[in-house]
């Protein structure tokens, strides 16, 4: 509650001077293997190095670091691994940001191809309260469509809340991310949930690391 009343504050007044946020995720440099939080003080700390990596690959989850390590993805195509849990923080735009300002690096992100995924890369470029970012993004998939076309095993889960307004699903996707409407009811009344939405977990495929790694390797390659 106090977060949101900060956020509210700073939308109506500005940006709040030397206020700081924990680091939630980091970037791994390639080369180096230096990490570095997605904090406040270590983003403002922190300078991008000169000619080390053209890249900045964004994972919604932080495991995925060790399968990029199996191929020597980030050494073999001079890649930053960025990895958070789930929506970046005002910090991870902040530094996709200024890398794109210096030295116009290009920001790819990979997701689960379920609702969620399909928002953290639709807002990774966009602003963050009273924060302002510009910030050009690929959306690198996991989209459900080739998801399927793999065969790789599609989950069930529940949502409690609608689809996000602004989020542009094809046919499938919708038919997919929707799920069946139930009215359930909690202490402050009336509610409703979706059931049965079904999705495809970045993880169903890096359970397989090779097959993961040729897959990767395939989109690094196309752009």
């Amino acid at each position: 509650y106090f977060n949101h009343v900060l956020d509210h504050y700073e939308v109506e007044n500005g940006l709040i001077d030397r206020l700081t946020r924990d680091p939630r995720g980091y970037l791994l440099e390639p080369h180096t293997g230096r990490k570095i939080p997605l904090g406040t003080k270590a983003v403002d700390d922190y300078e991008i190095p000169l000619h080390q990596y053209h890249t900045i690959l964004y994972f919604e989850k932080k495991h995925m670091e060790t399968k990029c390590a199996l191929g020597q993805i980030a050494e073999r195509f001079d890649c930053a691994i960025m990895a958070s849990e789930g929506y970046a923080v005002r910090a991870a735009k902040q530094l996709l940001q200024a890398a794109q300002r210096g030295q116009k690096m290009r920001v790819l992100c990979f997701h689960d191809a379920d609702p969620a995924g399909y928002n953290i890369a639709r807002t990774l470029s966009r602003s963050s309260g009273a924060h302002k970012f510009d910030i050009e993004i690929i959306d690198a998939g996991l989209h459900l469509e080739e998801a399927l076309q793999m065969g790789l095993a599609v989950e069930t889960f529940d949502r409690k809340k609608a689809l996000p307004k602004h989020l542009e699903l094809a046919d499938l996707e919708r038919e997919y991310f929707t799920g069946e409407a139930r009215t359930v009811w909690g202490k402050h009344g009336q509610k409703t949930h979706w059931v049965n939405c079904r999705r495809v977990e970045l993880d169903a495929l890096s359970a397989d690391p090779h097959r993961f790694l040729a897959w990767l390797e395939a989109v690094l390659k196309s752009f």
